[in-house]
């Protein structure tokens, strides 16, 4: 207890220490557990490994919430085809950089399985926070995840018992069939009858999770497969809208708790290698970095998506995964791979998470399309107009102000990211231009430069940077939600629209008399 104490004390001083300097918190919580290590105060090796494991397996059901296989829609095709690409390409050349550098077959085989599926702990966390998870490259990201750990489970579980023969393997992926079962009976009806029983009632229902969790772990046990396997496939289970909302936020504190116990032990279990083994984990960092997005992005823009919305996704799983761990520590556990090369593993892990939200922004993705071929699809030029408007995003919110402008009689051409949803205007008979309103030729198509006005819906501030920046003197109008997002809009140059102001009828008043008086500062 004394190993689990220290991790937990020194899990709070990370904690304190990253809020108070406003530094990334999972370095924070690594090098506290490294510390640990360093000053020689975990000398029970095997505890922290059995802390890890907890920590992980909670996360691992944490993870499994997010994983509704309902969300991600029309990208379902898609999903399959990047996930499958990048899990082979990716495993079949670590494996072979593996065995380039100097490993055995074994050992290489490892590093391939380690190297294949990207984290949806981080993945998830990120698109959450962007409010992105809705986005058709959120929808793909959470389809590629969902398959990607499907297939490592699989993989992982083979792996157990491959040692053990073919009638064992088969054993095994019997017993994941008969968890899936039960995951999908508990999805379908048992689950939802329990929110609606306990919904009130929320020391009951979080007793009731937590029974689920561990009726699902004892199952995987009992079954003789690996404890994440029924914590991850229990998180599945709760997957599906509101019942995932609803276990998401009674579980808030206790994810937080499992994360910072998760990362500090990791810390506490990771060595510094020599150079020759940091040079190899450097190498396996690059190849992941680098070959992911470009995978991603080669078949995610086949399959319908604008290039900066498959170069985002190609960066948001270009990391490798929990699940990663999970196979170096059962390697080690068999002694079939050493201390060192797991901390190879571990380091490659940690050091793709961290770099995952510094790369996996608008802004590199906006970058590296300088460096992207034609695309894929292309647009028709429209016909030229100086009085339309160009209405760039069409949810929910943009097909109202649509509706409210064509009534009026307002030419509009509208640019969205969505082939469905350009598709679906093109069949009304509105025109469109399929792509990115940062690119500098979808907005040519639009006639952008010509119009009276753009109006951005997606209220993304550094798109509308990139517009005012780009169309000189046409107004540029975002949809705002914040107060703060609303002064750097105006202090770009743009014109904020606060979402209070612009409901329906009000919003349409608003634009008149800003809009269709000739004294009205976007006419000037």
């Amino acid at each position: 207890m004394i190993e689990l104490a220290l991790i937990l004390l020194s899990s709070a001083i990370a904690f304190g220490i990253a809020r108070w300097f406003q530094l990334p918190l999972i370095p924070a919580l690594i090098i506290g557990g490294f510390a640990l290590t360093g000053f020689g105060a975990l000398p029970e090796r095997a505890i922290v490994e059995h802390i890890l494991e907890m920590g992980l397996t909670f996360l691992v059901f944490v993870a499994g919430i997010e994983m509704d296989p309902k969300r991600v829609g029309p990208q379902k095709r898609a999903a399959v085809l990047v996930g499958s690409l990048q899990f082979v390409t990716l495993g079949v050349t670590a494996a072979g950089l593996s065995l380039a550098m100097g490993f055995d077959a074994t050992t290489a085989l490892y590093i391939g399985l380690a190297a294949t599926a990207s984290s949806t702990l981080v993945v998830v966390r990120l698109l959450r926070t962007r409010q992105q998870i809705f986005e058709p490259f959120g929808r793909l990201v959470i389809g590629v995840l969902l398959f990607q750990d499907l297939l490592i489970i699989l993989l992982i579980i083979a792996l157990a018992k491959f040692w053990d023969g073919a009638e064992a393997v088969a054993i095994g992926m019997g017993s994941l069939l008969v968890l899936v079962v039960l995951a999908a009976f508990c999805m379908r009806f048992l689950l939802p009858w329990l929110i609606r029983r306990f919904g009130d009632e929320e020391e009951i229902l979080l007793l009731s999770i937590l029974a689920v969790l561990f009726g699902f772990i004892g199952v995987a046990s009992a079954l003789e497969l690996p404890l994440f396997t029924g914590a991850f496939l229990a998180g599945v289970a709760f997957s599906s809208f509101p019942t995932s909302g609803v276990v998401r936020g009674l579980l808030s504190s206790l994810s937080d708790f499992f994360l910072a116990l998760f990362f500090t032990s990791l810390g506490a279990l990771i060595t510094i290698p020599g150079v020759p083994d940091l040079l190899r984990a450097l190498a396996l960092v690059a190849l992941v970095v680098i070959l992911t997005p470009v995978l991603v992005t080669i078949v995610a823009e086949r399959s319908g998506l604008t290039a900066r919305n498959a170069i985002e996704g190609g960066l948001l799983i270009a990391q490798t995964s929990e699940f990663s761990l999970i196979v170096g520590l059962q390697g080690l556990i068999l002694g079939q791979i050493t201390q060192e090369v797991f901390s190879i593993i571990a380091l490659v892990t940690v050091v793709t998470m961290i770099l995952t939200p510094i790369l996996a922004t608008n802004r590199v993705a906006i970058r590296l399309m300088r460096f992207q071929p034609s695309p894929i699809r292309k647009n028709k030029l429209l016909a030229p107009s100086d009085d339309h408007v160009v209405l760039i995003g069409c949810g929910t919110g943009g097909r109202v102000l649509l509706d409210l402008l064509r009534a009026r009689g307002v030419p509009v051409i509208v640019i969205d990211h969505d082939p469905a949803t350009v598709g679906h205007l093109e069949s009304e008979g509105i025109s469109c231009v399929w792509g990115e309103g940062s690119d500098l030729d979808v907005l040519a198509s639009a006639h952008a430069a010509q119009a009276r006005v753009v109006i951005v819906t997606t209220g993304r501030v550094q798109l509308a940077e990139v517009l005012i920046g780009q169309l000189g003197r046409t107004p540029v109008m975002v949809h705002v939600f914040e107060g703060h997002e609303a002064e750097q809009i105006r202090a770009l140059g743009g014109h904020p629209i606060l979402y209070s102001q612009a409901a329906s009828d009000a919003f349409i008043q608003w634009f008149d008399e800003r809009f269709a008086h000739p004294t009205s500062p976007l006419n000037q």
